[in-house]
């Protein structure tokens, strides 16, 4: 996202002849091109981006008239593929970050880590939003903003810096096991504790709004809540709310309950990690190396929307820098993603709603939530969608919530999987739920790490699912995350 890569311009073609639109709205320009010519009967359009990075501030939006046919579709391309760069984020150059300079809050970092962080007011990147402070429960995509690093997701900074710390006990005068008529809401029922003796310099700040992500029931579902306080003296973490199962091992759980420590500035110590004065608006971070380039996302909207399209194809295109999903897609048909790579968004890479819809030779990667989660075909009928996904290399996904949000989700009739390489991401690959769909010849490793009771193909808990196949997948090294766990 340097500056000088701004420099870009957008080429519609139509009916032979070429027009010309300066980077400047570009992009918007040219969707009004081709409305104009769609409108007017012309053939449908080629838009043709040239290198660059096209920046947005709110999403790209097409509508029912902005597509052509499946014979002919309206096509939208990079001259170069993975050079045209759709963007929803914020890029924060290297002359804008300073050392630490007000005494007060330099106090909160560790002494050693001191020397290498650095700082910058949100104001001096365009930025004058008061950003509300986390939830003091969540378990999804938090509360904006958030910092990439180096083309990646960085860390808000927490202890330990990779992995978890554990515990085995609970406070007994606290029923915290939710019983059969409780479950599976617990949460508003009774606030979660635990024990845990082991000191650390964050919990001497405990009540400053530092949050516990953990897997404190059962190891497929993760979530994060507030500490309210700590008390060193008994050992006793108490959380502002209570955790949805409950906590203790549960149903199919380890023996320990795991969980960590994050939005505290006395654990920035690590190159990656980051934390933001929500109050005074200045974020705080320790850099990777010299000139690693950092954008910020905080926008909750896509970079790209299509609702009711149909007949349009993307290709060669870079989608990237969401606090929200990448791409959403409701009631099109006939839309295709072609050779495009979707990464860096804080919800979904693609949300795929309709018929006819082609993810082909895409790479989706670092991902919030799902890489795709697609939906198609009138299930009392048994309609088939025609929704295909071939080709693509989805990874690092579930960074955000880590349960339950695969690689590749399909749901409905007559959706088709094939040929994905799928990796290294906490939980399932893909997900299926309907009827009649293929799971093809997908290379699937590396997956459910942190978790445990879910599968690396996962479907089921519905008698109603029939008629699905699943063949010539290649499933392999997916590690136990514990080896007394089977």
């Amino acid at each position: 996202l340097a500056a000088a890569a701004f420099a870009s311009a957008v080429l519609v073609s139509c009916g032979g002849n070429i027009l010309r639109v300066d980077s400047t709205g570009g992009l918007l320009a040219a969707r009004e091109q081709v409305r104009a010519a769609l409108a007017a009967g012309l053939p449908a359009p080629e838009v043709v981006l040239e290198d660059g990075v096209y920046a947005l501030r709110e999403p790209l939006e097409f509508g029912p008239g902005d597509g052509g046919t499946q014979e002919s579709p309206v096509v939208y391309r990079a001259r170069h593929r993975g050079r045209a760069l759709i963007t929803m984020g914020t890029p924060v150059p290297e002359s804008v970050l300073h050392p630490v300079t007000d005494s007060a809050f330099a106090s909160r970092f560790k002494p050693d880590a001191l020397p290498a962080i650095r700082a910058f007011e949100l104001k001096s990147v365009g930025i004058d939003t008061t950003f509300a402070q986390l939830e003091d429960y969540y378990y999804s995509t938090p509360s904006a903003p958030w910092l990439f690093s180096g083309g990646r997701m960085a860390v808000l900074a927490r202890w330990p810096d990779r992995g978890f710390a554990t515990f085995t006990d609970v406070p007994s005068s606290t029923n915290q096991l939710p019983s059969n008529a409780d479950m599976p809401y617990r949460r508003d029922n009774v606030k979660a504790a635990f024990i845990w003796r082991d000191s650390c310099r964050v919990m001497a700040n405990a009540t400053e709004g530092i949050w516990a992500c953990g897997y404190f029931y059962a190891d497929w579902f993760d979530e994060n809540i507030r500490v309210e306080s700590y008390d060193a003296e008994q050992g006793v973490v108490q959380l502002a709310t209570g955790a949805r199962f409950g906590i203790g091992p549960g149903a199919w759980a380890l023996p320990y309950r795991r969980f960590y420590l994050h939005n505290s500035p006395a654990e920035l110590d690590s190159p990656g990690e980051w934390y933001l004065d929500r109050r005074g608006g200045t974020m705080y971070l320790y850099p990777e190396a010299e000139g690693c380039e950092l954008v910020l996302t905080w926008h909750n909207a896509p970079i790209m929307k299509l609702s009711g399209t149909s007949g349009i194809r993307f290709e060669g295109l870079r989608f990237e820098y969401s606090m929200s999903d990448a791409i959403v897609a409701e009631d099109v048909r006939d839309v295709e993603f072609r050779s495009c790579s979707i990464s860096n968004a804080c919800g979904n890479g693609v949300v795929a709603r309709g018929g006819g819809i082609l993810v082909s030779d895409c790479e989706i990667h670092d991902i919030g939530l799902s890489g795709i989660n697609m939906k198609g075909g009138d299930r009392p009928a048994l309609i088939p969608s025609g929704n295909v996904v071939e080709g693509c290399e989805i990874y690092r996904v579930s960074q955000m919530r880590r349960c339950y949000q695969p690689g590749l989700s399909v749901s409905g009739v007559g959706n088709t999987v094939r040929g994905c390489h799928i990796h290294d991401s906490p939980h399932m690959a893909i997900h299926v739920s309907g009827n009649e769909n293929r799971i093809l010849e997908n290379d699937i490793h590396d997956m459910l790490y942190e978790t445990t009771d879910a599968g690396a193909i996962y479907s089921g808990r519905d008698w109603t699912f029939y008629g699905n196949s699943y063949r010539g997948n290649y499933i392999h090294d997916i590690p136990l995350i514990d080896s007394s766990f089977v």
